[in-house]
């Protein structure tokens, strides 16, 4: 029995327009809202764990819309919008984590717009197996369009 740690996800580059990613990341929380029965409350990332706790994540489009622009490569715009969320527990060890790197057009064949979500090193029962690393698969299939996923 393998214990899933992380869900990456590589999304097809391509030009999307902002409305379009803002459409898809607002979907992806809803979901994973609905996937972790509102158990989950996302924070964005801070280099302070007491300021970050002030900046909770609206599921909102226009918060979402703030988010990814703030977030938008300001010296090379190819490379697109990379933010993350934490679920904000006291015990980081307890923390669930959803990154997106999205919007990127490079040219670059290293270089890929994914998501990934990161599970609790705490929880030693999420298996591949489990119901919710299925659920968590469909949404993002469901929503994106994936080129190839991987479960570490």
């Amino acid at each position: 029995m393998n214990i899933v740690r992380t869900l990456r996800f590589t999304i097809k580059k391509r030009d999307y327009t902002i409305d379009y990613l803002v459409d898809n990341v607002y979907a992806t929380l809803l979901n994973f809202k609905n996937v972790f029965q509102g158990d989950v409350i996302w924070f964005e990332q801070d280099r302070s764990k007491k300021k970050a706790l002030q900046m909770e994540v609206l599921i909102d489009k226009d918060y979402i819309k703030q988010i990814i622009v703030k977030n938008w490569d300001k010296k090379f715009a190819t490379l697109g919008s990379t933010f993350a969320f934490w679920s904000g527990k006291q015990n980081d060890m307890d923390n669930y984590q959803v990154g997106f790197t999205i919007g990127l057009t490079s040219k670059n064949e290293n270089l890929n717009n994914n998501i990934y979500i990161r599970f609790p090193c705490s929880n030693a029962s999420i298996t591949a197996e489990s119901i919710v690393v299925k659920q968590l698969k469909e949404c993002i299939l469901k929503i994106w369009t994936v080129i190839d996923s991987e479960i570490i």
